[in-house]
């Protein structure tokens, strides 16, 4: 990190790390200062109006308010993902709505999707992909891959969107020497090439999250 120093904030960098809010624990409405992707990977929630639970996935562009998080009884754990990087905590509303900036808002809530199993990666005859979100005119855009053992596909280019994250769901993936366990992910910026998403022997399963271009 820049000899030990975090990159100024909003700089092209990705950062990535998992949240673990507690039983019953409520996150009140808030924003963040960047785009960002959260992936629920254990336990359940009430996300504003709506349950969670299973693999699901919110998109929500920067200064764009959204919540309460409100934990079940067994918590909730998500992988928050950007893009670029921003060392602020979260601005909890109504106490920050004066720093929310006049910009485009948006935020998706992505259905939840449940991890394939061994014996239904074994059943692929060959790559399935599917559109959890379809891509919007700017790339932002959800993917889901199965890949059956021994085969490989090549997700959508970068170049379409502002960055991409990949995460395996399920089986393994093979990169370079090492094989990739669930929960695993990648990063790809916009100008390199599209990932080869390569199966190990039981198949593998990826959750591809594409970022918009920068607005």
């Amino acid at each position: 990190l820049n000899q030990g120093h975090a990159p100024e904030p909003g700089t092209d960098f990705p950062q990535c790390y998992l949240v673990e809010q507690q039983p019953n624990q409520v996150a009140a409405p808030h924003f963040n200062l960047i785009d960002q992707f959260q992936v629920v990977v254990g336990g359940n929630a009430m996300f504003g109006k709506r349950p969670v639970h299973g693999i699901a996935i919110h998109y929500a562009n920067a200064y764009t308010p959204y919540g309460p998080i409100a934990a079940g009884p067994e918590g909730i754990h998500y992988i928050t993902m950007r893009n670029r990087w921003d060392s602020t905590s979260a601005h909890f509303m109504p106490k920050c709505r004066d720093e929310l900036k006049p910009v485009p808002r948006r935020h998706v809530l992505v259905d939840p999707v449940t991890p394939a199993d061994t014996d239904a990666l074994a059943a692929l005859a060959s790559p399935a992909a599917q559109d959890l979100h379809e891509a919007d005119a700017d790339g932002l855009a959800v993917w889901r891959y199965r890949i059956p053992g021994g085969q490989a596909a090549d997700g959508p280019d970068p170049a379409s969107g502002g960055g991409q994250y990949w995460l395996v769901l399920s089986g393994g993936l093979i990169a370079g020497d090492a094989v990739l366990s669930p929960l695993s992910c990648l990063f790809l910026s916009p100008d390199e090439a599209p990932i080869e998403l390569a199966a190990a022997a039981g198949g593998v399963e990826m959750l591809g999250l594409q970022f918009p271009v920068k607005h």
